[in-house]
């Protein structure tokens, strides 16, 4: 039957009843208060004039059509689907937005390819889409809140959710839809394992949260443009794609073989302890860590990248596998660390400045420039001892360009690094610069190396800047300038600042290297300098070789060591020597405190070995104590040793014994005491002043 007439249910609470097997369309409005469906035919609504109900329009048994124009309403006010009953929409938008649905067990709510909104969703029946069409449900759209332990399903066509208005929408029954999920306002809350669908997650809107209380869901992409996602330490969202966040506030646990990636411009903030194991990539923007360990202990993290760069702040005590800075861009990146917390570095792979890993997916690049500063009244702590710490990473090809990486600790609390090696400017085309803590460093590690090129060709420059504060490298080797590298230099970055530099193990001595050419042959002039002057420090060296060229070609080798304040011990110097290549050039000056060679090795201090050599021992104050034999090398080269004003100790021991020859030059300028009684006759001083 059909009715095309204006239909008014005066009575009170009235029935609609239709019989098995029959139909009834109502092709104009229809009114009344508290209207009741009853029967197993099916009831329909059509044309294009609103109903107008007052009150719940409950559905009881049988079939009730929704047909109007898209966007008219057949039902105006709340609908009760109980058990038996089915409301299914045959156009768009048939319940009013700020109409409650209620969809009891064994009721059902047939979207039918039709999108719908509504205020809240309550009851626990099924809320379906029986037709091929997919489509959406609006919650919410009324401001109220709804509680729903139902199973909201793809049926045939496929179905999305969206929350909006600022009510509460609870889901509490284990639904499988497959749609996007997106809160663009208020709050949708789980009320149960899995009670979202398993597709994709949006949340986009300044006020807009995904509670997941205690419970746990596995979901596809999780983006959060805006807003929140909250839960309890028990909550645990995993995402079977990625986690992209871009501004907003995260204190559910995110979980998964994925990563999370920061974007854009704006600030999250995490505070539940993670798990997911796909890495941290701050693209852009910041991310702020509020709770102790909120980022996965074993997770890598990566700040910048391409032309963007990335902040991280580190307000809880937080440990992590890895630190990456790659950006490529003369922006620096910033890592903050709150006062009282510390960020421990645990991995193999510690911390690396720079562009490219060599692996295809990322691949090494040419001319790329990768800044970092890491800051704030906190402690850094690197912790692996077969890890690496590197500035710089090599580029792709050698002779196109170079790299520029800086890492920037001034302002940082204090950091400690143990590891195998901690690496300034190595391997291909490098330049780079590595500045400590201004308050307090400590470094452990078999080597430090300040420019190696390796066998590559070398970047411009490669420095070391020692902080304000306390500096303790303990090393069983340290390098400055090897390989190609030109212009390599380990001093301090300012007038204050105290340094020990010694063995690995405590009070053990450490093998120096400073401007040694022995990597490859190469027509470069390689070059290191170690600049200590006008600190205190203390130094014990094992062998001290300054300047030092054993490959060919034409190149050379330039080492410069400066000491004025503290104690410097050595058991054997090496100072200027060759076997192959071009002139090598080693200078030792010591122009304050206490300088002292040792006879532990049982050498002598050796100048200028070999042919096209300058060795230079430059006293010019402090004391120098000699327990070993002052040598020429040997060769054609000029070996040099200056007093003015210093005091030179030889212990009974002589100066001008040659290795092969006697020494080349001897100058003394108002020496405070050249030799003691203890030392070699001073007629054989004489014989070597005399030969100027």
């Amino acid at each position: 039957m059909v009715l095309n007439t204006r239909l008014v249910l005066a009575n009170a609470a009235p029935i609609l009843n239709v019989d098995a097997g029959g139909s009834l369309t109502l092709g104009l409005s229809v009114s009344g208060s508290t209207v009741t469906k009853t029967g197993a035919g099916s009831l329909t609504f059509s044309g294009t004039h609103s109903s107008t109900f007052s009150g719940l329009f409950t559905v009881n048994g049988g079939a009730l059509l929704l047909g109007k124009t898209d966007g008219v309403a057949s039902i105006s006010d709340d609908l009760l689907v109980q058990s038996g009953g089915t409301v299914r929409l045959l156009n768009g938008n048939q319940i009013a937005d700020a109409a409650d649905v209620t969809v009891e067990a064994g009721g059902k709510l047939d979207l039918n390819g039709k999108a719908e909104s509504i205020d809240g969703l309550n009851g626990g029946g099924t809320v379906t889409n029986e037709a091929v069409t997919a489509t959406t449900l609006v919650l919410g759209v009324g401001n109220e809140d709804g509680s729903f332990a139902g199973v909201i399903e793809d049926g045939t066509g496929g179905m999305s959710l969206i929350k909006t208005g600022t009510g509460v929408q609870s889901l509490s029954g284990v639904n499988t839809y497959s749609g996007l999920t997106t809160v663009l306002n208020g709050t949708l809350r789980l009320g149960a394992n899995n009670a979202l669908g398993t597709g994709d997650v949006l949340v986009n809107g300044a006020t807009a949260v995904l509670d997941v209380s205690a419970y746990t869901d596995t979901v596809g992409k999780v983006t959060l443009t805006n807003g929140s996602i909250t839960g309890t330490s028990a909550s645990l969202l995993t995402s079977t794609t990625s986690f992209e966040l871009l501004n907003g506030m995260v204190s559910a646990r995110l979980a998964g073989n994925v990563a999370v990636n920061k974007t854009t411009t704006g600030t999250v903030t995490l505070s539940g302890q993670s798990t997911y194991t796909g890495g941290t990539n701050i693209k852009q923007g910041t991310l702020v860590v509020t709770g102790v360990n909120a980022l996965p202990t074993n997770g890598a993290v990566v700040i910048g990248d391409a032309g963007n760069v990335g902040v991280l702040q580190v307000n809880e005590d937080q440990s992590i596998s890895s630190l990456r800075f790659r950006s490529n861009t003369a922006t620096f990146n910033t890592l903050t660390i709150a006062a009282g917390k510390t960020l421990t570095i645990t991995g193999i792979d510690s911390l690396k400045v720079g562009v490219g890993s060599g692996t295809v997916a990322d691949p090494y690049v040419n001319t790329s420039t990768t800044k970092a500063t890491i800051n704030g009244a906190g402690s850094l702590v690197v912790n692996n001892s077969t890890g690496t710490l590197s500035v710089g990473i090599q580029n792709i090809d050698q002779n196109n360009g170079e790299n520029t990486s800086e890492l920037d600790l001034r302002d940082l609390g204090s950091f400690s690094a143990t590891v195998s090696a901690l690496r300034v400017a190595y391997e291909s085309k490098n330049n780079a610069i590595l500045r400590l803590s201004n308050t307090s460093n400590t470094i452990e590690a078999n080597l430090v190396s300040v420019g190696n090129s390796d066998q590559n060709n070398a970047g411009a420059n490669a420095q070391m800047y020692l902080g304000a504060g306390t500096n303790i490298i303990r090393t069983s080797v340290l390098d400055v300038g090897r390989g190609k590298t030109s212009n390599a230099l380990l001093t301090f970055g300012g007038a204050s600042g105290t340094a020990l530099i010694e063995g690995k193990t405590p009070g053990s001595a450490v093998n120096i290297n400073v401007g040694v050419a022995g990597e490859v042959d190469t027509g470069a002039t390689i070059g290191g300098t170690l600049n200590l002057t006008g600190h205190d420090v203390t130094v014990r060296a094992n062998v001290l070789t300054i300047g030092r060229r054993t490959r060919a070609s034409t190149g050379g080798a330039t080492g410069v060591v400066s000491f004025s304040q503290g104690i410097f011990t050595a058991n054997q110097i090496l100072l200027a020597s060759r076997t192959a290549g071009g002139t090598v050039t080693g200078q030792l000056n010591v122009s304050g405190g206490e300088f002292t060679v040792s006879s532990v090795i049982g050498n002598s201090i050796i100048i200028a070995s070999g042919d096209s050599t300058n060795g230079h021992l430059n006293i010019t104050g402090g004391v120098f104590h000699s327990n070993v034999k002052i040598q020429d090398g040997g060769g054609t080269g000029t070996s040099r040793l200056t007093l003015d004003g210093g005091t030179l100790d030889m212990h009974g021991n002589s100066i001008g014994e040659d290795v092969t020859s006697s020494m080349s030059s001897i100058s003394s300028v108002g020496c405070s005491r050249m030799w003691t009684p203890s030392m070699a006759p001073p007629g054989s001083l004489k014989r070597e002043l005399a030969r100027r």
